[in-house]
C-alpha cells in the first residue's frame, strides 16, 4: 500500500486541481454470442462474452496502467526539459 514520507498513507499534500486529472477512455463492447476464446482487448476497446467480475478486473488494470504510464511520461516529458534548459544554460 501507498503511504507518504510522513506514514500518513497519504500520497500527495493537495487534491489534483479540477481540469488537471488524468482520465482514460476506454470502450467495452458486450457479445453474448461469442466464444470465451475470441474475447479481445487492446489499449482502447475490449469486446468481452460477458460483463463479469474476471471482466472488470483485467480492464480496470489495463486503464490504471494507461493512466499510469501516461502520468510518468509527462514527469519524464517535464524533467528531460528541464534537463535542456540547465544544458543550455
Amino acid at each position: 500500500h501507498g503511504e507518504g514520507n510522513d506514514g500518513s498513507g497519504k500520497l500527495a499534500e493537495e487534491p489534483i486541481s479540477r481540469g488537471f486529472e488524468l482520465k482514460e477512455h476506454f470502450g467495452v463492447a458486450i457479445c453474448p454470442g461469442m466464444e470465451e476464446s475470441d474475447s479481445h482487448v487492446n489499449g482502447d476497446f475490449a469486446t468481452i462474452k460477458a460483463f463479469n467480475m474476471n471482466n472488470v478486473a483485467v480492464i480496470s488494470t489495463i486503464m490504471a496502467q494507461t493512466v499510469a504510464l501516461d502520468s510518468y511520461n509527462e514527469m519524464v516529458d517535464d524533467l528531460l526539459g528541464n534537463f535542456a534548459k540547465i544544458n543550455f544554460t
